[in-house]
């Protein structure tokens, strides 16, 4: 094998008498043969009895070459390693020796001498001539199959013969295999050591009173394991006659009782399994996992009873329901309405362990024939209706400006210099008539609005919740499973949320499926009266009030959720009358800060992409929520299709411009054209007076446009000759030529619509919820323009460029993109500039807050994780199998009395000092932690804020820590996390 470098000093060094590192571990080590050909060092103890010959045992190696960083063998990335026998399986004859002075839990390592590993001749490629081989072994499970083969290798007289407690033993020694296999999800040979036992058991003859109750002992935990590995194979007959043998044996046990409720519910038996639930119950009141199933039965027997009912409706027209309607389904939508509110009412349940919030089942309240959505008030929209924008309409420049007075004020929304907004749609409507950039994009289907219910579908649909309304989708357990954990976690106003849609949904599915028969009473009946509008829903032209002015808290609470918040404001507080004017009263912008979190804060890009995911859909529901709370009622929009490029600089798609720069720096977040530009100004000074508001000259910015496109990527355009202001103008055309808008077409009028909540924290809690949940192609490019504006508004002292004027400037290229054209009024159009020119405004001046994910957020998604491991492992004895397993992940985690004693073990296998002690103190941050490991280690060539401390595992799946985070506050609410330093990514 060649040597590296870095080997050859090595070798150099040991021949210059330098000791290698294998001679600095063995001076370390014990000598378990006696001729120094196996060394042993132990790193953490285990317990019980040694490993006896002929054993089988299951265990995590990895086997080190000298001078080399990587194992060249390893079971340490193996979620469950297979089972070894030793004499048979183990080859290697220094480990089989070392494993025969270990015990169960233990982790030691190894050093073997050649002739006690791979010889003389070695193992090429992977281990060369005559090495020196070091392993690590940590040893999970020790199996003794030699009191059952010797058992088996009897006659049956002498099995007969056989001491009871002898053969007990060998039961538990085959019932452990079972268990094994079945921790491993191999469900058959499970099945097969498990018959196996109890075939032992029950072969044996002559047995006295007392053997008979110890042989019966023995066999019901093997009944219960067969029926519960018929279940996960879905065979409740054969579960349900296992179940009844262990109920043989013990007419009361509760694990029988539960089996056989799970064996009724596939057989669709809900009588029987609500008697054996009952049963169940009277012993175990408060436990989750009955009073899950206990609801599940009750709605599902009360299911079938209403789809019985229509059915024989159906077979008989003049067959009433109990409350005179006749009973009426449609071909599918009638089944998929009756199943949606029991399956919601099944997940959002009230548990009395966690305290969540119930929807209590109400068929009285079902959607029926009700106004619903009638009553609605329309909102103008930004993109409602195809058409043309304002900015490309031939009347744009003859449209009066309405009067403003131009002020210096950073923090006043009624003296926005709004000329400004009019003279940059001036400015864009003359380049669209100069050509623009002719991305060539410029067809759009013409997008027909929502249909009924469509609407509701699509929000489930992105909130992961499709089988609360399509009943139609196959039976997905895991999906299943994750939905009924996401809802069960959810606030009050959330649960409701989800609720109001769901119910919306279904009263359209019912309404589409049922032909309507008027009725004569219906006829002449006489109008009724419309419903006074709640005190807390706003119209479409309500607008955000002085009321935010007149709140003095500053203080941004991320640890309730903010619908939450807002119920308490809208039922303690009176709502004032808000208008859509510019003459309001001041609304001045406070310094919001967030409330010290000793977990410290997590900012966007710092979790996992899957609990992304999971915040994602978090987001979603809150944000939704929170505007359900003010009386906002959001209509999000479907992008329209257009012939966007596939290839180029402008007009082209966000996610195909990155995935082109990908492909030549892997890890770009931000399109390349969209960072040259912004350094381009920047290197050509922020001090330049009107930037960003002075415009280029349309020609010239036109043909620049058209050089990048064939130049860019060469390198050959021609930066020194680019003047900044058409640098600025490049930027803007770049924004507002993308095909969809920057902040999403979904979400465009959920920005917008931002300014209706009644206080400014309410108004930021919303943006902080929709930068969440922009895809991250369009929050990172996002976030570097806010970077770039405030930047720019840093020097406004000499380039005039104050909050104001970048907001007013930025707000129509921002939200009048090029792919939505629509017809609005010019009172619409005037009331949308002082909006979006306000939410610009927030985005730059509260950058910091919006991209960092709320406290009560990140515990939801902490909920969840947590949820979904305890519904993985329902069962007792295998969850307490695997928690002392998994607990032991990583060989080099800290023993267990260390993190009792106080200590953490914080992992560094980037750098040559992989772990290191901590030890937890009240004022121990992660930035101390980091400090600490740097000056232990000079080695490390990576700049101090290029590291990151992690906290992986337990219940959330990996999340960079800030640095002001107490490492005690955070492990006593994760003790189960590894705690690792590598690069931030």
């Amino acid at each position: 094998m060649p040597m590296n470098g870095i080997q050859k000093i090595f070798h150099r060094n040991a021949g210059a008498g330098v000791p290698s590192p294998f001679d600095h571990l063995e001076q370390h080590m014990e000598d378990i043969v006696g001729n120094g050909g196996v060394l042993k060092e132990m790193i953490r103890p285990g317990d019980g009895p040694l490993v006896p010959p002929n054993a089988s045992v299951i265990m995590h190696y990895a086997g080190y070459l000298e001078y080399a960083d990587l194992p060249f063998e390893t079971t340490m990335d193996v979620k469950h390693p297979g089972l070894l026998k030793l004499g048979q399986d183990v080859t290697v004859i220094g480990m089989e020796l070392g494993l025969l002075t270990m015990r169960k839990g233990e982790f030691s390592r190894f050093l073997l001498q050649p002739r006690y590993a791979y010889g003389d001749l070695g193992c090429p490629p992977l281990v060369p001539p005559a090495s020196r081989v070091l392993f690590e072994i940590r040893l999970v499970e020790i199996l003794d199959l030699g009191e059952v083969e010797e058992f088996l290798q009897l006659t049956k007289e002498e099995q007969d013969a056989f001491p009871l407690s002898k053969l007990i033993n060998v039961v538990d020694t085959v019932r452990s295999f079972g268990n094994r296999c079945f921790k491993q999800t191999h469900y058959q040979k499970a099945k097969e050591w498990y018959k196996q036992a109890t075939v032992l058991l029950r072969s044996r003859a002559d047995q006295s009173v007392d053997e008979k109750k110890e042989v019966r002992a023995a066999l019901l935990p093997l009944y219960l394991n067969l029926s519960l590995v018929e279940l996960r194979e879905e065979n409740p007959k054969k579960a349900l006659k296992h179940a009844n043998g262990a109920l043989d044996l013990d007419a009361t046990n509760i694990k029988a009782l539960y089996r056989c409720a799970q064996a009724y519910v596939e057989l669709h038996d809900y009588k029987r399994a609500h008697r054996c639930l009952v049963k169940v119950q009277a012993k175990k009141p408060f436990d989750p996992d009955v009073n899950e199933l206990l609801k599940t039965v009750t709605l599902s027997y009360k299911d079938n009873l209403d789809k019985e009912r229509e059915l024989y409706g159906n077979m008989f027209p003049g067959f009433k329901s109990p409350h005179g309607r006749r009973w009426r389904a449609g071909r599918h939508g009638g089944t998929q309405a009756a199943n949606m509110v029991p399956r919601l009412a099944f997940y959002l349940h009230l548990s009395r362990r966690t305290g969540h919030y119930s929807v209590q089942q109400n068929h009285s309240s079902l959607p029926g024939d009700g106004p619903g959505a009638e009553n609605q008030h329309p909102r103008p929209s930004v993109c409602s209706n195809p058409g043309s924008s304002p900015r490309h309409s031939p009347k744009a420049r003859l449209r009066p400006r309405p009067p403003c007075q131009r002020c210096n004020s950073q923090d006043s929304l009624d003296e926005l210099q709004m000329d400004d907004y009019w003279k940059e749609v001036e400015n864009i409507s003359r380049s669209a008539e100069k050509g623009g950039c002719e991305s060539g994009n410029d067809e759009e289907e013409q997008q027909k609005p929502p249909d009924e219910g469509e609407q509701e579908e699509a929000w489930l649909t992105e909130a992961g919740l499709v089988r609360l309304f399509d009943g139609s989708l196959e039976a997905d357990q895991e999906q299943e499973e994750e939905s009924a954990v996401f809802l069960s976690t959810l606030t009050r106003a959330q649960a409701a949320a989800v609720e109001r849609r769901v119910t919306s949904l279904q009263q359209t599915l019912r309404r589409r499926n049922r032909q309507h028969l008027p009725d004569v009473r219906d006829i002449f009946r006489p109008p009724e009266k419309d419903k006074e509008p709640c005190e807390d829903r706003g119209g479409s032209e309500s607008a955000p009030s002085d009321a935010s002015s007149a709140e003095p808290e500053t203080v941004m609470n991320v640890d309730v959720a903010f619908s939450e918040q807002a119920l308490t404001y809208r039922d303690n507080r009176p709502r004032l009358a808000v208008q859509a004017s510019p003459d309001s009263p001041d609304d001045k912008l406070p310094n919001f800060r967030l409330l010290r979190d000793k977990t410290g804060q997590t900012r966007v890009g710092h979790l996992s992409p899957l609990d992304m995911k999971k915040v994602r859909r978090l987001a979603l529901v809150e944000m939704t929520a929170l505007f359900d709370t003010a009386g906002v009622d959001l209509k999000a929009h479907k992008p329209g299709k257009l012939k966007a490029k596939e290839s180029g600089l402008f007009g082209v798609p966000l996610v195909t411009l990155l995935e082109q720069d990908q492909r030549r720096a892997s890890g770009t977040k931000v399109p390349f054209i969209l960072q040259r530009l912004i350094s381009h100004i920047e290197e050509e000074g922020l001090d330049t007076e009107g930037l960003l508001r002075i415009p280029g000259a349309a020609t010239r910015v036109k043909s620049l446009c058209q050089e990048l496109e064939s130049c860019f990527y060469d390198g050959t355009f021609p930066w020194r000759q680019l003047k900044q202001h058409d640098a600025a103008s490049l930027l803007k055309l770049f924004i507002r030529e993308l095909p969809h808008s920057l902040l999403t077409v979904e979400y465009l009028n959920a920005f917008i619509a931002v300014n209706k909540l009644p206080t400014k924290k309410q108004q930021l809690q919303a943006l902080n919820l929709l930068v969440l949940l922009l895809p991250e192609a369009n929050r990172d490019s996002l976030k570097a323009l806010v970077e770039f504006f405030q930047r720019v508004i840093e020097h406004q002292a000499k380039n005039k460029m104050s909050l104001n004027n970048v907001s007013v400037v930025m707000a129509p290229n921002i939200f009048m993109f090029k792919g939505c054209r629509s017809k609005v009024t010019e009172q619409q159009e005037f009331s949308m500039a002082t909006g979006t020119a306000n939410i610009v405004r927030l985005l730059i001046r509260y950058q910091n807050l919006l991209w960092t994910i709320p406290k009560f957020i990140v515990t939801q998604v902490r909920q969840q994780n947590m949820e979904s491991q305890r519904k993985q492992n329902k069962e007792r004895a295998v969850r307490k199998l695997l928690k002392k397993i998994t607990t032991e992940k990583l060989p080099e985690r800290a023993p267990p009395e260390e993190n009792s004693q106080g200590f953490i073990r914080v992992q560094a296998p980037q750098f040559s000092k992989v772990s290191m002690a901590v030890q937890l103190t009240e004022d121990l941050q992660a930035a101390d932690v980091l400090t600490r490991f740097l000056s232990q280690d000079s080695s490390v060539a990576v700049k101090r804020e290029d590291l990151c401390l992690y906290e992986i595992g337990g219940n959330i799946k990996e999340r960079c820590l800030d640095g002001e985070t107490f490492m005690k506050d955070l492990f006593q609410l994760n003790p189960t996390a590894e705690w690792v330093i590598k690069t931030a990514q």
